[in-house]
């Protein structure tokens, strides 16, 4: 699992995600003026679909729309998620100041989203363009900011306070929190976190890539175990043009 954290400077990202041979596709984006995350999926000969998530703090929601040929959308459906938006604080144009706050699982059909004002995720069941709100599960900490999802497996991103990561195996079309598997980032931040010193993002590095993510997925093998739980602490990496450190599972 990779952790990323951003010092300065306001950006504009955008995550990919791509399941070869079963005609899904998934995408996360999340752009310096929008204050949304985005989620696309498409399955081979149905609907495609765009799923946007409003992070509004009076009540949270996803917004589906279903994409044309031509890339044009059509508005179908809103949807609550039972939980609060977020804002970090000094944030002028990217509330959550990160990415993957909204995650499509291919493998297991379903759409994770954080719910930063209500410390708490969502889990819709996906079929086509519509949504069914299977799940709403505490995020183990404040201020969730980013989820990652391999292999049955999902972690979350708290940002406020201290931070912490949390995981959870997906099962059944829900998530359930693995005993012993939050870890602390021993930051100092305040609830919401101040915008240039939240923790951005987690993820799992690639297997089977050479240089350094490969090196980490090796030796985050070796520390995952039986038991799905990361290692006790995260290994601090400096970046160039910014700070970034990765917690090994």
């Amino acid at each position: 699992m990779r952790l990323s954290m951003r010092r300065a400077g306001v950006v504009t990202v955008t995550a990919a995600a791509l399941l070869s041979g079963s005609g899904w596709a998934a995408q996360a984006s999340q752009a310096g003026t929008a204050q949304a995350d985005t989620a696309r999926a498409s399955q081979a000969d149905t609907t495609h679909a765009v799923f946007v998530q409003t992070n509004d703090p009076s009540g949270n929601s996803i917004v589906a729309f279903r994409r044309n040929a031509d890339g044009t959308l059509t508005p179908a459906a809103t949807y609550a998620t039972g939980g609060k938006g977020g804002r970090t604080s000094g944030s002028a144009s990217d509330p959550l100041a990160s990415q993957g706050s909204l995650v499509l699982d291919t493998a297991a059909g379903l759409l994770l989203s954080v719910n930063a004002g209500s410390d708490s995720v969502s889990v819709f069941g996906v079929k086509g363009d519509k949504l069914h709100l299977r799940q709403v599960v505490s995020s183990g900490g404040p201020f969730p900011v980013s989820i990652a999802v391999h292999g049955g497996l999902a972690y979350v991103l708290d940002a406020g306070l201290t931070g912490d990561v949390r995981g959870y195996r997906i099962a059944d079309g829900e998530l359930e929190p693995i005993p012993g598997s939050t870890r602390s980032l021993g930051l100092s931040n305040s609830n919401p976190p101040f915008f240039l010193a939240s923790p951005a993002q987690v993820g799992f590095t690639p297997s089977g890539t050479p240089g350094r993510d490969d090196e980490d997925q090796r030796v985050g093998g070796c520390l995952f175990g039986e038991l799905r739980r990361p290692a006790l602490g995260p290994a601090s990496e400096g970046s160039g043009g910014g700070c970034s450190f990765r917690l090994r599972v």
